[in-house]
């Protein structure tokens, strides 16, 4: 059965009424996903853990992560952290390198034809442009990739 270590953020509860019976979801959120149960003595721990790490057990169904348990964490546990909002983290830990370096050469390139678009006449040829897009082209990409942490020297030679 999976289980994670995760810092545990809080314990939501939504009721409602399903053919005359009254239910109760709860869902724990911890490390940025939610765990979920019907089960109110499941979450009981988690409210006391609120703000500590946890072991979470659960199941999963479809796209849905079912509570099993949640106890304490052991002193040294790995904890899984949710990604910070707005800082890029959760998109680029998605995309592997190859499609990392793909999506920063279309911007460089992009960025790069956008900076001298508006120095070139119809009196240049296609390399005269080229000649004056590659270095900044290059230099971005370079930038890009160095910021997303994928550089490598001995791979990302680009635009040649």
């Amino acid at each position: 059965m999976p289980e994670t270590t995760a810092v545990i953020e809080g314990v939501e509860t939504k009721s409602g009424d399903t053919n005359g019976r009254a239910w109760t979801k709860y869902a724990v959120m911890a490390g940025g996903q939610f765990y979920s149960t019907f089960e109110k003595s499941l979450v009981e721990p988690a409210y006391q853990l609120e703000g500590k790490p946890a072991v979470i057990e659960f199941t999963e169904s479809g796209k849905f992560k079912n509570l099993v348990s949640v106890k304490a964490a052991e002193n040294g546990a790995v904890v899984s952290e949710a990604p910070k909002a707005g800082d890029g983290s959760y998109v680029k830990a998605t995309e592997n390198p190859r499609t990392q370096r793909a999506i920063a050469a279309s911007v460089a390139l992009q960025a790069s034809v956008a900076a001298y678009s508006g120095s070139f006449g119809f009196e240049h040829t296609p390399k005269q442009v080229s000649e004056k897009v590659r270095p900044l082209a290059q230099d971005l990409y370079r930038f890009l990739l160095q910021l997303g942490g994928v550089w490598d020297d001995d791979v990302d030679i680009p635009f040649d």
